[in-house]
């Protein structure tokens, strides 16, 4: 009699089976499997690009002339400081240039010294380029003798584009000189008048007219200089003379009447 087993021993035989693997279709593909076969030589090699002065460093990498993008790069702690260092590098060179700009430009600019005998002798022959105003410290009112100068707003007030020409202008610089007023030139350093040819300052306030001489030089190009008036008689006096120049007979008495 031949005796099936029972389930028990059925069970015990099994389990002292070796557990085997189930097989793959080979035409079976996973969904994320790729496709092709990796080789090991592919590599992924980063580069950066210098943008040279913008400032920026774009960093990229490529896999068989493709980059990666920006947001790639930055997950890679080695790329970002080669990339920093880069940009410290061009901030380095970008000072250093400055610098060696800055120095040229202030050891040309040193050379020229504003000499007071040379600025009179330009002033004496800037009868084709001289622009005078005339300014009450203490007013609103003034008084511009113009030439060749667009002036914004004349209609304001017609006194500030008063149109002169070369021998007007060289009657004005005569008149200056008649008056001794062109023994001192000031220019404007720092918001202050500076005496040319000492360390003499004046205020404004101080005065009770004073003059803004507009010209051009042939070795200090536009130059702007400040003839100071401090007793009222002298001021009275040049406004005068300047009236029997021009015709605005008008603005000069009112000058006048104001000192």
């Amino acid at each position: 009699l031949i005796k099936m087993p029972t389930l028990k021993a059925i069970h015990i035989c099994n389990s002292h089976l070796p557990t085997l693997l189930p097989k793959i279709a080979k035409e079976y593909v996973f969904a994320n499997a790729d496709r092709r076969p990796k080789k090991n030589t592919e590599r992924t090699t980063a580069c950066i690009r210098n943008s040279g002065f913008s400032g920026k460093s774009k960093v990229s990498a490529f896999n068989k002339s493709q980059c990666q993008t920006e947001s790639e790069v930055l997950f890679n702690p080695l790329l970002l400081i080669h990339a920093n260092r880069c940009a410290t590098y061009e901030n380095r060179m970008r000072i250093l240039i400055y610098t060696v700009l800055f120095l040229v430009f202030n050891q040309s600019f040193s050379q020229i010294t504003l000499d007071y005998k040379k600025i009179l002798a330009e002033l004496e022959n800037s009868s084709k380029s001289l622009n005078t105003t005339l300014i009450l410290p203490n007013s609103d009112f003034y008084i511009g003798i113009t030439k060749d100068v667009i002036v914004e707003n004349p209609e304001l007030n017609f006194c500030i584009d008063i149109a002169t020409d070369e021998k007007k202008n060289g009657q004005i610089i005569g008149i200056l000189k008649k008056h001794n007023l062109l023994d001192k030139l000031y220019v404007e350093i720092e918001n202050e008048y500076s005496d040319l040819s000492s360390d003499q300052i004046f205020k404004p306030a101080e005065t009770e007219l004073y003059l803004e001489l507009f010209f051009k030089t042939k070795d200090f190009g536009i130059m702007s200089c400040f003839v100071p008036v401090f007793k009222k008689e002298k001021a009275k006096d040049l406004i005068c003379d300047l009236d029997k120049i021009f015709d605005y007979k008008y603005c000069f008495k009112k000058l006048k009447r104001k000192i």
